[in-house]
């Protein structure tokens, strides 16, 4: 698993770039994305504080304000200092996930952690603790989700060694469901969804080259280059776009 000074380094230089990567963080993935927990959590804009745990440069948040401009502020959590200062309706809290949750003075409604798990794992390796302390902040009837990317990324076009770091970086979405619920959680449910993506390669090659993917921040320039080459030779070959479903697990639970 990564290091958290690797993936501190690696989230510093993405939230600097992370709009030049449309692939996955174009508009319509985050939509959708927001779309599914706001309908697995059954979230209400009007009396829900919602936490967003390694929120990035706050992208969610910023939808959520823009599709619900009445709603309560969205609560964007993250140690990197890139989070927006000046938007409203979106307050950021610099600090890691264990710093938060030791925080007496915040209760909410519902807590999401988008691809952010593993990452917040490489700094808290006791994750049952950790959820323990999310679940004592919660309100009754809080709700937490955990978006995570499946441990086998064979539906994702990308170069052998890529793979393995993946399998070998991820968690598996069943050890997240045991955490939770042997942190307290009376009810954990796992729902999925696929969503399709047709784009240029080129714009594919540029998030790979970005290391788009944390995992991917463990290879080295030469590596992707490699990696890429590996791609051109097979499976993009005489191709001009990439075809693929980005699959996602929610693991859902109730306080």
């Amino acid at each position: 698993m990564l290091s958290s000074q690797t993936v501190n380094d690696h989230y510093k230089q993405i939230s600097e770039q992370y709009d030049t990567f449309p692939l996955v963080s174009g508009i319509q993935s985050h939509i959708n994305r927001l779309e599914t927990i706001e309908e697995l959590l059954q979230l209400d804009p009007n009396t829900d504080l919602v936490v967003d745990l390694g929120a990035g440069t706050s992208e969610m948040g910023k939808l959520w304000k823009t599709k619900y401009p009445h709603a309560r502020p969205f609560l964007c959590v993250d140690p990197s200092p890139m989070l927006p200062l000046n938007e409203p309706l979106i307050e950021p809290i610099q600090a890691s996930s264990a710093d938060f949750a030791v925080r007496n003075d915040i209760h909410f409604d519902a807590m999401i952690l988008v691809q952010s798990v593993h990452n917040i794992a490489a700094a808290c390796p006791d994750l049952q603790e950790l959820f323990t302390k999310f679940r004592t902040q919660l309100r009754a009837r809080g709700r937490l989700c955990v978006a995570i990317r499946p441990l086998d990324s064979s539906n994702l076009p990308l170069f052998r060694a890529a793979h393995e770091t993946f399998a070998k970086d991820s968690l598996p979405v069943e050890l997240i469901q045991k955490t939770l619920i042997e942190a307290g959680f009376r009810r954990v449910e796992i729902k999925s969804r696929a969503m399709p993506h047709d784009l240029p390669k080129s714009l594919w090659y540029k998030a790979i080259r970005g290391r788009f993917f944390s995992n991917l921040s463990a290879h080295s320039d030469e590596e992707i280059e490699a990696g890429i080459h590996e791609l051109e030779q097979g499976i993009n070959k005489g191709r001009d776009n990439v075809v693929f479903e980005d699959i996602f697990h929610y693991v859902c639970a109730w306080k």
